[in-house]
């Protein structure tokens, strides 16, 4: 796009831009009163010497590990750890192509890039001038929008007070450092250099010859491509729609307590009793029938033979009757 068709552009916006009566009444523009304007004005005053008063002094700064006074050699130390985690980081960074096949990096054309900028604008254009936009009644009514700026200012210093009040009636360092919650600027700066310091190892280990290359990786199907992340998950959503598909057809419950599937809680409760009272009666059953001594001396089962009674053999068939003779 040219330098004068941009000016052109511009030209068109700033001309077709609304007017500051058209903000006020929108709410976007507010317009304040001198007295308004001074009543803000002091409470910013007061604000910013509220806190100043308050802030805290560089011994607790101190304390807190906030500010930490390091000597030139632990300046020097921390300095050559960050330039070498740098280093290191930048030698280990990913090129242009493995971004793009994992889809972080788009390329586009300048006309490409341009077309989806454009497309962009005219959906948010189109956003804002839809019917279905709320109204500036409508969100003064949501309280989205409010119209009494020193009730809004008074509730703002009613919160700050109650702030200041917690802020107050909280812990101090010496109890936090007691109960191991805070720690002191030695020991918090001695534990950041331990961690940039295995970061550091972390890294040359990472950087050795051993370590596996992309493609390898993509081989074996543990790092995927941008075009293959995509197909997964547009196959994902493919069996979402089945599924929910398949759901919308299923029978209603009342259909299934019908045919028996789906029996109701008296229904199985009385299955169970039922149940219950066979396993009982089988139980008495059992408990009455005769001991081994009691069949042997009836003579049912010989002592000495198996306990298991063989089945009797089926009875022969009978003969056939005699043809009737016949007739003179």
């Amino acid at each position: 796009m040219s330098l004068s068709e941009t000016g052109d552009q511009l030209a068109e916006a700033l001309k077709n831009r609304e007017s500051k009566d058209d903000l006020v009444n929108g709410g976007i523009l507010l317009e304040k009163s001198p007295v308004a304007n001074e009543l803000e004005k002091n409470l910013k005053k007061d604000n910013v010497k509220s806190k100043l008063e308050s802030r805290p002094t560089r011994e607790e700064l101190q304390d807190s590990g906030i500010v930490i006074d390091q000597t030139p050699t632990s300046l020097s130390l921390e300095k050559g750890i960050k330039k070498a985690s740098l280093k290191n980081k930048l030698e280990n960074r990913p090129d242009r192509d493995s971004l793009e096949d994992n889809g972080v990096l788009i390329d586009q054309t300048p006309a490409e890039h341009s077309l989806e900028k454009s497309l962009h604008a005219s959906m948010l254009n189109r956003k804002l001038t839809a019917t279905n936009r709320p109204t500036v009644e409508s969100l003064k009514h949501d309280n989205i929008v409010k119209e009494n700026f020193k009730g809004k200012e008074l509730e703002k210093a009613i919160h700050s007070d109650q702030l200041k009040g917690g802020l107050e009636g909280r812990e101090r360092a010496e109890s936090l450092k007691e109960k191991g919650i805070l720690k002191d600027g030695m020991r918090a700066r001695a534990e950041s250099l331990n961690k940039e310091m295995k970061k550091d190892k972390l890294g040359k280990e990472l950087a050795k010859e051993g370590r596996p290359s992309v493609d390898e990786v993509k081989d074996s199907g543990i790092l995927k491509d941008g075009m293959r992340v995509r197909a997964e998950s547009l196959t994902k959503e493919m069996k979402k729609t089945t599924l929910k598909g398949e759901l919308s057809k299923r029978p209603p419950i009342e259909e299934v307590k019908e045919s028996g599937i789906l029996k109701t809680t008296t229904e199985s409760k009385g299955e169970e009793l039922e149940k219950a009272k066979k396993v009982d009666e089988l139980k008495k059953k059992v408990g009455r029938r005769p001991s081994m001594q009691e069949v042997v001396e009836k003579g049912i089962v010989k002592e000495g033979e198996d306990e298991t009674v063989s089945a009797p053999a089926p009875a022969p068939a009978p003969a056939p009757a005699p043809a009737p003779a016949p007739a003179p």
